[in-house]
């Protein structure tokens, strides 16, 4: 059994699911789980909270993602028999073949070898230096560095997309498997190359990766899963009868659906697959209580005549393909409401997918949101609730089109849109807000900090988060948490490990090597000098850029300067050095070169000794990483023993940032699959796990004023 509960009120939806557990737990054993299925963490902690407050504690609360859940559901219905192939199985698969010269050779993937390459010629160059055993040059290492990341770039992208199709195009799936009688109803738009005859390039290549990958003598075929079994695909579920069978032999607990915003196809027909066998609560944001499925868009009114071949559409349109500016043929701003014409169909189909699982029987938990003195945010909601047109339209009154005579309408304080002349006062004005809000509440039920939320756009978060920060700082310590930031951000173990994964591919400047060293998560080795001392110490023996003399090959510089093994050196030098200085200027000179000796500092030398140490340490590993091929497995233990060695976790904070840090390498692991790959590659890889952590500040919901970008608000 299917219920769905559709509501325009987050709160009102979890005030059903309280509702719901109540009666549920009080016909189960108080310590069996309750099954919940949310879109991401915030929603997640949100939940978790919310039930706590209503029903006392929050216990045995099982959270899933949809992905894992229908993952586990697989898992334990057939363990040792089938498991879901995951991003990372299939990332990795891509990644092989990738790496195969031989398939690439393959007529259809083509594109994807001069893709790799950057174009012509190039291909067969770059693979051939990839292939020598001899120490490649800078040029080299730079060629097949750029081939090294678009693979890695690449594997990742098509896992993601191949994943997607499984959801949303099952049919396209099935007819590159073979299969010529999908069990999903056909969607026209099923076959990209059908509905768009310039994609037919491109799914031709993605045809023969993906044959490559998940064929009967693919990579995933030659490589089973451990424990045995084979890997199989998210649409198998909806081909396998006899899966499905064993999956509701294994018994379906109730399962709740809260807060997810959108459903690809396959997951519809799991879902009412699933309601066959168990029951399925599905709770779900609804912006409008009247029927809104048939409100078109302006793109899709004018598609659909032209597809009638309405004579009206000919003349709609200007020279770029767009409906021309300011036209309103169909009086569509005076029937339809802009909000959810403009800005709602991916909700829309979202609901009407949802509709079709049980013939648009739902519980309604709707919520008017504005009364008689409601201002203008009230009215804009009452009005996409109940689906009412555009109010500054010409009305009955006999007022003029962009007229509002009614006073609920005017301008005021529940909606503002404010011009700033820069980012800070823009910034600024929110704080200022925010201590009003906080400063004139006299409401029954107190304004706590964290329900208010600043959300910033997504491509400006990187400029906007510092800001929020500092501002916030300023403004009498305004308290704020913030929970959409890189894996690095906020955590000096990690970034530390960044830098250490970026260094071997750099030229060894000045900076590089002492934005690493003096980072604070490594400085706390050389228990003496500091950031400054060391920068001067680095000017003083003239380092500029280059581990030795080799990395100048090809320069101007003819003699061993500037670079870190002629400053070491000389820095060693005078370490060793005894008596009194001359006061001259000469050179020690030795039959493989001469180098002016550095005068061991009067204080600290312990520390300076340590420093050198740690250059050289660091240097002789870039060193291996930029010329060795090791397996991922193999990479994934070397840069766990660089961590251990380089970075100092102190209690707390960074104890857990660790255990992050080597669950994030532990993707190389998994990633496995015994090609011997380049450090450039796996460096990649990894730097991509550690940025897919994600990171925070403060404790979302816990510590004030919420600041995140729209997706996980979403």
């Amino acid at each position: 059994m299917i219920k769905l509960i559709y509501s325009n009120q987050t709160e009102r939806l979890l005030d059903t699911l309280v509702e719901i557990l109540k009666v549920q737990r009080s016909n189960t054993h108080p310590l069996d789980p309750v099954e919940l299925v949310v879109p991401n963490r915030n929603m997640e902690t949100w939940v978790r909270l919310g039930l706590a407050q209503a029903l006392g504690v929050a216990a045995n609360l099982h959270f899933r993602r949809l992905e894992r859940f229908i993952g586990d559901l697989v898992n334990e219905a057939c363990p040792g028999e089938i498991k879901l192939a995951d991003l990372d199985t299939v990332e990795a698969a891509i990644l092989s073949i990738l790496l195969d010269n031989e398939t690439l050779k393959q007529p259809e993937l083509e594109p994807v070898c001069l893709y790799l390459a950057g174009a012509g010629d190039t291909a067969r160059k770059t693979m051939e230096i990839q292939q020598q055993s001899a120490r490649p040059t800078a040029e080299e290492l730079l060629a097949t560095d750029g081939v090294d990341i678009r693979r890695v770039q690449l594997a990742a992208r098509l896992a993601y997309l191949f994943q997607e199709y499984s959801f949303s195009r099952p049919e396209m799936i099935a007819t590159w498997r073979g299969d010529r009688r999908p069990k999903i109803i056909k969607h026209p738009f099923a076959d990209p190359a059908a509905a768009d005859p310039s994609l037919a390039s491109t799914a031709v290549w993605q045809r023969a990766l993906w044959q490559s990958v998940f064929g009967d003598s693919g990579v995933l075929a030659q490589n089973l899963p451990e424990g045995g079994g084979r890997w199989a695909t998210p649409d198998l579920l909806t081909l396998d009868d006899n899966l499905f069978e064993k999956i509701s032999k294994a018994g379906l607990p109730p399962v709740h659906i809260f807060g997810v915003s959108y459903v690809a196809r396959l997951f519809q027909h799991l879902f009412a697959r699933l309601g066959e066998k168990s029951n399925l609560f599905i709770y779900t944001l609804n912006p409008c209580a009247e029927f809104w499925e048939d409100i078109e868009t302006e793109r899709e009114l004018f598609y659909r005549l032209d597809q009638e071949k309405d004579h009206r559409s000919r003349h709609l349109w200007d020279k770029a393909g767009e409906p021309a500016e300011g036209d309103d043929p169909f009086d569509l701003d005076k029937i339809e409401n802009l909000a959810l014409r403009h800005w709602g169909k991916p909700g829309r189909e979202h609901i009407r997918l949802l509709d079709e699982l049980t013939d648009c029987d739902f519980t309604a938990a709707f919520n008017a949101p504005t009364a008689e003195t409601g201002g203008l945010l009230q009215q804009l909601q009452e009005d996409i609730l109940r689906r009412k047109g555009d109010r500054s339209a010409a009305g009955d009154d006999g007022s003029a089109a962009g007229e509002v005579n009614d006073e609920r309408l005017q301008p005021d304080g529940t909606l503002q849109l404010v011009a700033a002349p820069s980012v800070r006062r823009e910034v600024e004005w929110v704080a200022d807000e925010i201590w009003k809000l906080m400063s004139h509440d006299c409401s029954d039920s107190p304004l706590r900090f964290s329900d208010i939320a600043v959300i910033v756009n997504s491509a400006g978060r990187d400029l906007y988060l510092p800001q929020i920060e500092t501002v916030f700082a300023s403004c009498h310590n305004l308290p704020n948490s913030v929970s959409d930031l890189p894996g690095t951000a906020g955590s000096r173990l990690l970034e530390a490990m960044d830098l250490l994964l970026q260094l071997p591919f750099g030229r060894f400047s000045r900076t590089e090597m002492l934005t690493l060293i003096c980072h604070p998560a490594v400085i706390g080795h050389l228990g003496g000098p500091g950031a400054n001392e060391l920068a001067a110490l680095s000017e003083e023996l003239g380092i500029i850029f280059g581990a030795d003399h080799e990395d100048h090959a090809g320069m101007y510089i003819d003699e061993d300067v500037y670079n870190w093994d002629q400053g070491l050196r000389r820095l060693a030098l005078g370490s060793f050095m005894t008596g009194e200085k001359s006061g001259t200027d000469k050179v020690f000179e030795t039959s493989n070169g001469r180098w002016l000796v550095k005068e061991k500092p009067s204080s600290g030398q312990a520390g300076i000794a340590r420093f050198g140490l740690l250059a050289r340490s660091l240097i002789a590993d870039a060193r291996f990483v930029r010329e060795r091929k090791l397996t991922l497995s193999e990479w994934a233990r070397f840069y766990t023993a660089q961590a251990d060695a380089y970075l100092q976790a102190e209690k707390g904070a960074d104890e857990q940032d660790r255990l992050r840090l080597l669950r994030a390498l532990g993707k190389l692991e998994d990633m496995d699959l015994g090609e011997k790959v380049s450090g450039r590659m796996a460096a990649e890889i990894a730097r991509r796990a550690i940025e897919s952590l994600g990171g925070g500040r403060g404790q979302y919901l816990a510590e004030g004023v919420v600041v995140s970008s729209f997706l996980p608000m979403r």
